[in-house]
């Protein structure tokens, strides 16, 4: 059976939203533009993208700094997938922002 490259992968479902966003590591931090971001990660736009594996620190304006790694890059777009930890750090947010409003 052959898969169609249309269907929907992604185990969290995507806010597309835009803002600042800085990748660090190992002391350098490259400024980005964000393009979506989900509890499982996010995507950012960057004109010197790490490589696929890095690990990263997000640093997301207004939101904070999660503790990240590199799943993909094609043509200055990354997608940067969360650490467990952060992917819970995150859920606890979403659920106190909900409780607030």
């Amino acid at each position: 059976m052959v898969s169609n490259p249309n269907t929907e992968r992604r185990k969290f479902r995507r806010r597309g939203i835009t803002g600042l966003v800085h990748l660090e590591n190992d002391g350098e931090r490259i400024g980005c533009k964000l393009l979506d971001i989900s509890v499982g990660g996010v995507a950012v736009k960057t004109d010197d993208p790490p490589e696929v594996g890095t690990d990263m620190i997000v640093d997301i304006d207004g939101l904070g700094r999660f503790d990240a790694y590199v799943r993909r890059v094609n043509d200055g777009k990354v997608g940067l997938a969360f650490a467990t930890d952060t992917r819970e750090r995150w859920l606890q947010l979403k659920d106190l922002s909900q409780s607030l409003n």
